[in-house]
């Protein structure tokens, strides 16, 4: 043992000397004063202990690397296990801890929004749901479950679906009115009360109201039947049938209309996740599945713990009953917490049996077989890289994979990206992107050197180091790279270039005369090898690393197109004097475009906007002289 291994154990016999033995969180510093971990426990001292042993049966890789990370641990203390789970919560959001569970699906998910306030209101998709009078509907699992109510809504309740822009200027009724899916009340009067009422179905759909929307519906159309307009009763039944499909398509419905979550946490071999089932109105009404980190097998109790807590903080429609398929030690702090977040009480069950129970059965069988499938899948992925390493004669399975591309025009808004594949899957929160800096003019492989250096020069701060670096390019640019970076002293690295396929063209003995044309296929050069090595289509690692490719390709473009639309926005509206980053939002937020702005009068920019006259005459002239330009 050496000498910096005592004076760590020594340290942490210390710290666990003073560990406190009751509930609270503990802050795990790092050498450059950040805090990397952030745990709660009901005894802090023994939960420390635990990371410490000989054998600590934890997989959690900042377990494994403590020695290197620690230099101290704090402690915030509570006076209950519920104070230490909003405690914990917070600070994770505070410091941002490095090697906290970040859940895949952390993200802002889908809403419809309809503003009342509005004399038309229309159905629009959201990602956050602002501090306003709107009404928010959702969340919606997925965009195909969104798009789903979206055509039934958009179908069978005559709203419309133009934006504010195309209503205030249309002069005529569009397509939607023809075909009998709105009443264009953009520039036809309509009876007194109908759109409102349309709305007001709309909204009981969407809240999953339907058993009291199918009543309605149904009286409305034996009212419409009895006065002989049978045009509209036919329209009522067709909403009453379409409302009907979009609930029996599921397989189960509870015998009451419940509103109620179903979780159930699973694990297969070392693989956990969580499967999400939320019915409303007594009808599923979608399904969500999430990976859980390796660590969670061992300790399934903190696990769920958490993903409860993080799932329903970020989800507005809490549940007064949630269905999970184990105890867990902090069940009362948890109810406690989240009733007091959504204002009302909130039950968190374990059903032994009964309908319940079933709910529970199903999910958990659900969450095994999707387990399972993902598990042969691994599976052929990870032979795919280890037919990828023989093929490339690569020291290591290629477990992370990091592919380049350069995109400009003529040199121009130069950037690269780096796109990142781990075990052949991509790995979105690693992607970056790069702009270029030091090279003008056209010169891509310049450009992917610098790109190149500038990664490796930053060490592991952009993730891990990758078993295997894959170039968008040919025999030139990996060789500017490979030249770059040995002269930026990293030399130990595994770097391939891919070349896309293209027409081989054969000529015969008579000038001009194309005589065959053949498919030169992907091909891949490597570091010291005079030929490259041809990628037939067939082949699995040839469909592997053609879709990082293409997958780097696109990411490049996007931030490409992105960087250019920034700049070609500013040289248009940040020059104009009296014109800053508020008002620029503003006016292009209100008219869409540069474009649609010029077409607009002074006094039209005034009155939308609220900018004065004299400005709003200065920004019009401005943009006229640079369209003649």
């Amino acid at each position: 043992m050496n000498e910096s291994s005592e004076e760590f154990r020594a340290k942490i016999k210390s710290i666990l000397a003073n560990a406190p033995t009751s509930p609270g969180v503990y802050l795990m510093e790092g050498h450059d004063g950040d805090i990397f971990y952030v745990g709660k426990a009901n005894n802090i001292r023994q939960r420390l202990r635990s990371y410490f042993q000989t054998n600590p049966g934890d997989s959690r890789y900042f377990v494994s690397i403590l020695e290197k990370l620690l230099v101290d641990i704090s402690f915030v203390l509570t006076t209950n296990e519920k104070e230490a789970l909003i405690l914990e919560n917070e600070l994770i959001k505070q410091y941002h801890p490095k090697y906290n569970v970040l859940f895949r699906d952390d993200k802002n998910y889908l809403h419809i929004r309809v503003d009342t306030s509005k004399p038309f209101p229309r159905l629009e998709t959201v990602r956050r749901r602002a501090n306003d009078q709107a009404l928010y509907f959702g969340p919606y699992d997925s965009s195909g479950s969104l798009r789903n109510t979206l055509n039934i809504v958009n179908k069978h309740f005559g709203l419309r679906t133009c934006t504010d822009h195309e209503f205030r200027t249309r002069t005529r009724p569009c397509i939607e009115h023809q075909i009998g899916r709105c009443p264009a009340p953009c520039v036809l009067e309509l009876p007194a009360n109908s759109y409102e009422r349309s709305v007001h179905d709309a909204t009981l759909f969407l809240e999953g109201r339907c058993r009291d929307l199918v009543d309605r519906l149904k009286q409305r159309m034996t009212e419409a039947s009895s006065q002989t307009l049978f045009e509209r009763a036919a329209h009522y039944r067709d909403q009453i049938q379409a409302i009907t499909r979009s609930l029996t398509r599921q397989n189960v419905v509870l015998k009451r209309a419940e509103n109620l979550d179903v979780i159930a946490f699973a694990t297969e071999d070392n693989r956990a996740l969580v499967q999400v089932t939320r019915y409303r109105d007594g009808y599923p009404v979608g399904n969500r599945r999430y990976q859980m980190p390796a660590s969670s097998i061992e300790h399934p109790d903190s696990a769920l713990t958490t993903f409860l807590h993080t799932l329903y903080e970020r989800r507005q429609d809490t549940p007064p009953l949630i269905l999970i398929n184990r105890s867990i030690s902090m069940q009362k702090a948890l109810t406690d917490v989240l009733s007091d977040r959504a204002g009302r009480n909130v039950a968190l069950r374990c059903p032994q049996r009964g309908q319940k129970r079933a709910l529970i059965r199903a999910a958990e069988r659900n969450a095994l077989q999707h387990l399972k499938q993902s598990t042969a899948q691994d599976l052929k992925r990870l032979d795919t890289l280890a037919q990828c390493q023989s093929l490339l004669n690569l020291k290591n399975l290629p477990v992370r994979i990091e592919t380049y591309d350069i995109s400009n025009i003529q040199g121009s808004d130069a950037v690269g990206s780096m796109v990142v594949f781990t075990d052949g899957k991509p790995d979105r929160a690693g992607y970056r992107h790069f702009g270029v800096k030091t090279i003008s003019g056209i010169d891509d492989f310049a450009m992917m050197a610098e790109m190149l250096v500038r990664r490796f020069n930053d060490g592991e701060t952009l993730g891990p180091l990758p078993d295997l670096v894959i170039l968008d390019g040919g025999k030139a640019h990996l060789r500017a790279v490979i030249e770059a970076l040995e002269r930026a002293g990293h030399i130990d690295l595994e770097i391939v270039a891919l070349a896309k396929e293209r027409v081989k063209k054969q000529r015969d003995d008579e000038p001009g005369k194309l005589q065959d044309l053949s498919l030169r296929p992907e091909r891949v050069y490597l570091r010291n090898a005079k030929d490259p090595i041809p990628l037939h289509r067939a082949t699995a690692v040839m469909h592997l690393m053609a879709m990082m490719r293409n997958e780097a390709h696109r990411t490049a473009i996007n931030f490409h197109r992105k960087r250019r639309r920034r700049r070609t926005v500013r040289s248009e509206l940040d020059g104009i004097k009296g014109v800053g980053p508020k008002r620029r939002t503003l006016l292009l937020r209100e008219f869409g475009s540069v474009q649609e702005l010029r077409r607009q009068s002074a006094a039209t920019v005034t009155e939308r906007t609220g900018i004065p006259m004299a400005l709003a005459k200065t920004i019009l002239t401005t943009l006229s002289r640079q369209e003649d330009v």
